[in-house]
């Protein structure tokens, strides 16, 4: 494609926590992430913009998954929140993570979604509340989780057990 014109589409004009731009990335009038993630080339990571787009990448990402395409032939999976060892070896790694919420920790800063009995040993999410790093979404939305069957993505990260820190809306998902 040598000589095609290149086309960017910002996601959000702040940075992320590494000072990275996002944005949506045409060639030739083709949508690169869509054909990647329909490929199973790539994981959503929860960051698209405006919702259709945030719909159209979670589709595109599930017929991957549904078909084992690319990523999802046995490379990748989606985890179960009570594989803790399993979800613990992927520290560092993009991943999904899928299970029902156990219970809610609800902090002045921040917001826990427990995914088993012992927060500091099983699954986690985190979310802030204020501050660079806030939750960009209504945190009501995430209080009512409980006893739902979610999917949550994004970057591990080990704090007593396995945890990843939600940022966005799109990082959710509810399976039941």
């Amino acid at each position: 494609m040598s000589g095609s014109t290149v086309e960017l589409y910002g996601i959000s004009e702040k940075p992320d926590r590494y000072k990275r731009y996002s944005a949506h990335v045409f060639i030739k009038d083709r949508w690169v992430q869509g054909k990647a993630l329909k490929a199973g080339a790539a994981i959503f990571d929860g960051q698209a913009g405006r919702s259709e787009c945030v719909d159209e990448m979670m589709r595109l990402e599930r017929e991957a998954i549904a078909a084992k395409k690319g990523v999802w032939s046995g490379k990748m999976k989606v985890f179960q929140s009570q594989d803790v060892a399993a979800i613990s070896a992927k520290s560092g790694q993009m991943v999904l993570v899928e299970g029902v919420v156990q219970s809610i920790g609800d902090r002045s800063s921040r917001l826990y979604l427990n995914f088993g009995q012992k927060w500091s040993e099983d699954f986690t999410g985190f979310v802030r509340r204020k501050g660079r790093e806030a939750y960009r979404g209504d945190i009501n939305e995430l209080v009512a989780l409980k006893g739902k069957r979610i999917r949550i993505r994004g970057v591990l990260e080990e704090s007593g057990g396995p945890m990843i820190r939600i940022f966005h809306e799109a990082q959710i998902s509810i399976e039941d």
